[in-house]
């Protein structure tokens, strides 16, 4: 399984953006879920388990704070997602 890109350096504003999930090699199944790790960042889909190749939509919330990392992992592999500090 492949993430393309592996990370976003977004600005401080919402945004939505999405990443692509490939499954690779001959043979390969089972499914992959997305999981988050900060409260701002929000799956918008997929919303169930997947069994295909497929993007990851998701939402950052607008940031009044400090630059924040989080990240979403896709069965094991990381996507980070690094936001600016807002004004």
């Amino acid at each position: 399984m492949a993430l393309n890109p592996t990370s976003d350096l977004g600005g401080s504003h919402a945004e939505t953006a999405k990443f692509a999930v490939t499954i690779t090699g001959p043979g390969v199944s089972g499914t992959w879920t997305a999981a988050k790790t900060a409260a701002w960042l929000t799956i918008v889909a997929p919303t169930t388990p997947q069994s295909v190749d497929g993007d990851v939509t998701y939402a950052v919330a607008a940031n009044i704070g400090t630059a924040r990392t989080a990240d979403i992992t896709v069965n094991g592999k990381v996507f980070t997602v690094t936001q600016s500090a807002g004004l």
